[in-house]
C-alpha cells in the first residue's frame, strides 16, 4: 500500500476497502489540483481578467482584453489591497544560479491572492509595512471568513483609521455589507467611507457570483469597513463582527481556478466500473462544487444539498436523499459526519455484489420492504440546485450495534484533513486523513492516510484492497486441499490396507517447504485485468466460503487417488517400498506444483499467455521446489534421511509428470463447469450442512446479518 502512498494505520481496513461502495472526497487538494490561480476581478463597475498560471506572478490585469491604464492600474491595485493584507501566507522569492523561484507558504488560496496582487503591480512586503496588522480573526470553516484590522496613517504623518478588511464566502459576507464602492475610479476606491457608499446591488453581485462560479471557479468577496469608536481591534471574534450592524463595503469578488486533476478524473471512471459512487463534499459555492462535479463526472442527476439544507432536514429526511445527490456544498464537518451516517443507515446498495454468484460466500442480498424507499420531490428549480425540500416515507430503525453487519449496507470512506473532520473520519467505515495538508488529529482519526493527498491514491488503495482480498482466497484455496491429501492420503492407505506410502518426515517437509513457496508465490499475485470491473464485495462475505469448502474436498480427493494409484502401481509392477514411497512423496509434490499455477486465477482459466506475465515469482517458486526435490530424490545421504535411498525410476518421473499434468487440466475444466453445473448441486448440499452444523461452528457475522433480516423483515 505504501507503494501506492496509501498508508494503512489500521490493518483491518484493507479488507474492508474491498467492500467500498461510496467515496465521500474533499474537493480543493483532494480532486482538484490544489494549485490555485486567480483569474478574475468582478468589481462594482466591471469584470478584469488575470493572465498567467501558477504562482509565478507573470502575467498582467485586463479589462476587455486590453492591458490598463495608469490610473486604471492604481485602482485594481487598490482594490486588491484587502486581498494581499487580510492574508496570513506568504511567497518567497529566490534566484539562484541566474534562476528564480516562487515559493508558496501557506494556504494556496491566500497564495494565489498575494500572486494575483503581485501581477497588478503591488509591492506587497511594502505595503505590509505601510500598513501594519495590528488584530486579527482567524479563518474558521464554521463561519467560513477571515478578518484583518490595519493601522492606517493620516496625511500629516500622524496615526489615521483603523480599517477592517474580510476575506471569505460571499454568501456569508454580503449580509454585513451596508453598500458598495461607487465606482473603479481611485479616488472611490481609497477615500470612500461608509456615508460615500452606494447601496448594496445584491441581485448584480450574486449574478456575477453565480456566473463565475458556474466556470467551476471558486469565488471571494473582498470587503472593507473603519473599526468603530470603542472596538478592541485585538479583542475581535467571528461572533463580534456577526453582531455588529451591516457596515462594510463589498469591493470586489475574486474568481479562482483550481482545475480538477487529470488522474482523479480517470480514477473516477474506473471507481464506476467498480460499482463505487463517488461524492464530492466542498465548501464552495453551489455551482462552483457542480462545475467541478460535471468535469470529473460525479454530478450525476445535476443536483446539489448545501449544508444549511443539511442542517435543515432531520436524520430521516437526509438518509432518503443522501443516495441521489453526488455534490454537496457548503458544508462543515457536522454535515459530513451526518452525510456519513446518512449513507451508513440508509437505503442499501442498489445493484449486483460481489458474494451474490453461485458460490455465494457470505449473506445473500436483503431487499428493503417497498414502505422503506424513499422519494423525493425534484429540485426547487433554481439553477438545477436541489431546495432540500423532500417529502420521505422511510422509516428505518435508530443503529444500533448489530447495524454495520447489515447485509447491502453502504461502506463509506470520508477524506478530511482538519481537526473537526475527526468524528467524520472516525464514523466512517474509512476514515481517510490528508498526509500533506491534514493535521494530526484528522490522521489519528483516520485508518488511511494520503501520502499525496491525491484522490486517485484511493482508488488505487481500493484495487490493491481487492488483490489482498483476492490472494488471501488464493492461498486458502491452495493451502487446505494439499494438507488435506497429505493427511488423508496415509489415512485411506491404512483403511485399504497398504504400508505407509509417506514417512512422517516427507510430511514435515512437504508442510514447511511447498506452503512457504507456493504460499508466498500466490501472495505475491497480481491483481487479475477484471478486478475493478467487479462490483464491491457483499459485507459479511466469508474466505471460507463454499467455492473454497467444495474445491478442498475435490482437489484433495484428486491428489489423494493419484498419490495411492501410483503408489499401488509401483507395487503391482514389483518395485520395493523405498520406490513407491519416493513416487507417492513426488507425485504429491509436483501435484502441488501443477494446483498452485491453476490457482493463480480462481475462475478464470490458467490455459492462456498471461500465466507467463505479471509474477516472476512463480517459476522462481516452481523451479526451486523442483530441484529440491531432484536432490531430496538423488543425493546420497539426503535421500537415505528421506526414505528414498535407491532415488527414482525414469517410468516413475513419467506417471509424476502426467500426475502433476492431470490436477492441472482437471481443476481447469472444474473452473469451467462450477457455476454452471457443479455449485448448483453442491451448494444445497453445503447449505443443508450448515443449517445443521453447531451453533458454536457458525459465522458470528452471518448470524447477526441474519438477525439484522429478520429485523427489517418483521414478524
Amino acid at each position: 500500500m505504501a507503494d501506492y502512498n496509501a498508508i494503512i494505520r489500521q490493518l483491518p481496513c484493507v479488507e474492508t476497502l474491498g467492500s467500498l461502495t461510496v467515496i465521500c472526497s474533499d474537493k480543493t487538494g483532494t480532486l482538484t489540483k490544489n494549485e490555485m490561480t486567480v483569474v478574475a476581478v468582478q468589481s462594482a463597475a466591471m469584470l478584469y481578467k488575470v493572465t498567467g498560471v501558477g504562482y509565478e506572478p507573470k502575467g498582467h490585469v485586463t479589462r476587455n482584453g486590453a492591458e490598463l491604464a495608469v490610473d486604471e492600474s492604481a485602482a485594481i491595485q487598490a482594490l486588491l489591497e484587502g486581498a494581499v493584507l487580510c492574508n496570513d501566507s506568504s511567497l518567497n522569492h529566490d534566484v539562484a544560479n541566474g534562476r528564480e523561484t516562487w515559493t508558496p507558504n501557506g494556504a494556496p488560496t491566500e497564495v494565489a491572492l498575494i500572486t494575483a496582487g503581485l501581477k497588478a503591480g503591488l509591492k506587497v512586503d511594502q505595503l505590509k509595512k505601510v500598513k501594519p496588522r495590528i488584530g486579527a480573526v482567524p479563518f474558521e470553516s464554521e463561519h467560513k471568513f477571515m478578518a484583518t484590522v490595519h493601522q492606517f496613517s493620516s496625511p500629516d504623518g500622524g496615526p489615521g483609521k483603523q480599517i477592517l478588511y474580510v476575506k471569505g464566502a460571499p454568501d456569508r459576507l454580503m449580509p454585513m455589507c451596508a453598500g458598495q464602492l461607487r465606482s473603479d475610479s481611485l479616488n472611490d476606491v481609497i477615500n470612500s467611507s461608509v456615508s460615500d457608499l452606494a447601496p448594496l446591488d445584491l441581485e448584480y453581485w450574486k449574478k456575477a457570483q453565480e456566473e463565475l462560479s458556474s466556470q467551476g471557479l471558486r469565488v471571494l468577496a473582498v470587503c472593507r469597513g473603519e473599526l468603530l469608536p470603542g472596538e478592541d481591534p485585538t479583542g475581535l471574534s467571528p461572533t463580534a463582527l456577526l453582531k455588529r450592524q451591516p457596515a462594510l463595503a463589498l469591493v470586489a469578488l475574486i474568481a479562482i481556478l483550481d482545475p480538477p486533476r487529470d488522474e482523479a478524473i480517470e480514477a473516477v471512471k474506473v471507481a464506476h466500473d467498480a460499482g463505487i459512487t463517488v461524492k464530492m463534499i466542498t465548501g464552495d459555492h453551489a455551482l462552483t462544487g457542480l462545475a467541478i462535479g460535471k468535469m470529473l463526472g460525479i454530478a450525476g442527476n445535476g443536483s446539489v444539498i448545501s449544508g444549511p439544507e443539511i442542517d435543515a432536514m432531520g436524520d430521516v429526511q437526509l438518509r432518503g436523499v443522501v443516495n441521489d445527490c453526488n455534490v454537496f456544498a457548503r458544508a462543515s464537518p457536522e454535515n459530513k459526519l451526518r452525510i456519513v451516517r446518512a449513507l451508513q443507515t440508509g437505503p442499501e446498495y442498489q445493484g449486483a455484489m460481489d458474494g451474490d454468484d453461485p458460490d455465494d460466500d457470505g449473506p445473500p442480498p436483503s431487499k428493503q420492504p417497498d414502505s422503506h424507499t424513499p422519494s423525493s420531490s425534484a429540485a426547487n428549480g433554481t439553477n438545477g440546485i436541489s431546495s432540500g425540500s423532500v417529502e420521505v416515507t422511510i422509516d428505518i430503525e435508530d443503529k444500533d450495534d448489530t447495524e454495520d453487519d447489515r447485509p447491502g449496507r453502504q461502506v463509506v470512506a470520508m477524506t478530511g484533513d482538519g481537526v473537526n473532520d475527526a468524528p467524520a473520519l472516525k464514523a466512517a467505515d474509512i476514515g481517510v486523513a490528508m498526509g500533506i495538508t491534514g493535521t494530526d488529529v484528522s490522521k489519528e482519526a483516520a485508518k488511511m492516510v494520503l501520502a499525496d493527498d491525491n484522490f486517485a491514491t484511493i482508488v488505487a488503495a481500493v484495487k490493491e484492497g481487492r488483490r489482498v482480498w483476492d490472494n488471501l482466497r488464493k492461498i486458502l484455496l491452495f493451502n487446505l486441499p494439499v494438507n488435506f491429501a497429505q493427511g488423508t492420503s496415509i489415512f485411506w492407505a491404512y483403511v485399504i490396507g497398504f504400508q505407509a506410502p509417506l514417512t512422517a518426515i516427507q510430511v514435515l517437509y512437504v508442510n514447511m517447504v511447498t506452503a512457504i513457496t507456493m504460499g508466498m508465490m500466490l501472495a505475491a499475485e497480481p491483481a487479475e485485468p477484471d478486478i475493478m470491473q467487479r462490483p464491491p464485495r457483499r459485507p459479511g462475505k466469508r474466505l471460507l466460503g463454499k467455492l473454497i469448502m467444495w474445491r478442498c474436498l475435490f482437489v484433495s480427493i484428486l491428489i489423494v487417488i493419484l498419490v495411492l494409484g501410483c503408489y499401488e502401481w509401483g507395487n503391482a509392477t514389483g518395485l520395493n517400498i523405498n520406490h513407491r514411497r519416493a513416487e507417492a512423496f513426488n507425485v504429491l509434490v509436483f501435484c502441488e506444483i501443477g494446483y498452485s499455477l491453476t490457482t493463480r486465477f480462481i475462475k478464470r482459466t490458467t490455459l492462456h499467455p498471461r500465466v507467463f506475465r505479471g509474477n516472476r515469482l512463480v517459476f522462481v517458486s516452481i523451479g526451486i521446489t523442483a530441484a529440491l526435490q531432484v536432490a531430496l530424490t538423488y543425493i546420497p545421504g539426503l535421500n537415505w534421511f528421506f526414505s528414498m535411498p535407491e532415488g527414482m525410476l525414469g517410468v516413475q518421473w513419467a506417471r509424476v509428470i502426467v500426475s502433476m499434468i492431470i490436477v492441472f487440466l482437471v481443476v481447469e475444466l472444474e473452473k469451467a463447469l462450477v457455476d454452471p453445473v457443479l455449485m448448483p448441486i453442491v451448494g444445497p448440499v453445503l447449505d443443508f450442512i450448515s443449517d445443521h452444523s453447531p451453533r458454536w461452528l457458525k459465522n458470528p457475522k452471518a448470524l447477526v446479518s441474519k438477525r439484522a433480516r429478520k429485523r427489517q423483515e418483521g414478524p
